[in-house]
């Protein structure tokens, strides 16, 4: 047996030895916060203290996990919409990708046109969902005044930046043609007016993106001057 040989076995079975504490501790942590007695949180950190250190990020996050979902669950059990959202959105974060996003679709079952349901809409949306893409994202923000949304699409644009290039042309001939103005649309604009140069989309989508961005950019001057403003009169009493 060579020496390459005998060190491959002993780093298999040192994954396997890994792997089998980590799936044990687990389980034994799993099975001891769901029946065990007493102060179940404190006690359960208290033995994850004593699991090796190359496994107690993960479990830790398993720990976080379990936490959310029962704060989840508890939420759930109450009915009530506003406390159901703060929970959902809070917890949801100590979720692993794929619980989040069955937690965010349930959601968006549940709660189809609640404009807290925004949020969940722009996680789970992707190009190619047949229920939750450009299209339906679109028609989502109808139920918003013109204002709101705005705002809301800049909070989108974070995601649809990276779609494709079909999709790109599309959304910048929406914003064009609703005339989307805000503060925050001022530096989405001049994304788009790059984007129209690498697609080598037609000029007079620049020249309607250069307009908009125009206009953006004095209410961004106007917002700036207000928080400047307001600044000095904090500095002005915080002198007194």
């Amino acid at each position: 047996m060579t020496i390459a040989f005998k060190n491959r076995v002993l780093e298999f079975f040192i994954w396997v030895v890994v792997f089998a504490l980590y799936f044990g501790s687990e389980l034994i942590l799993r099975t001891y916060y769901i029946h065990g007695s007493g102060n179940s949180k404190e006690q359960l950190e208290a033995m994850a203290k004593k699991i090796p250190g190359v496994l107690k990020d993960s479990i830790q996050a398993n720990n976080e996990a379990i936490e959310a979902r029962k704060k989840i669950d508890e939420a759930l059990l109450t009915g009530d919409k506003d406390t159901i959202f703060t929970v959902c959105y809070a917890a949801g974060i100590s979720l692993d990708d794929k619980d989040r996003e069955m937690l965010y679709r349930n959601l968006l079952k549940d709660y189809p046109n609640d404009l807290n349901s925004l949020t969940a809409f722009i996680s789970v949306m992707s190009e190619t969902d047949p229920k939750y893409n450009l299209d339906t994202f679109f028609n989502f923000l109808n139920q918003f005044n013109k204002e709101e949304k705005v705002e809301k699409f800049c909070i989108g644009w974070s995601k649809i930046s990276g779609y494709s290039n079909k999709s790109l042309e599309r959304t910048i001939k929406y914003v064009i043609e609703n005339q989307y103005v805000s503060d925050q649309m001022f530096s989405i604009y001049n994304d788009m007016i790059s984007i129209r140069f690498k697609l080598n989309l037609p000029i007079e989508l620049e020249r309607d993106l250069e307009d908009l961005k125009d206009k953006c950019f004095d209410l961004y001057k106007k917002k700036q001057m207000e928080l400047l403003r307001q600044k000095e009169k904090e500095n002005k009493k915080g002198g007194k």
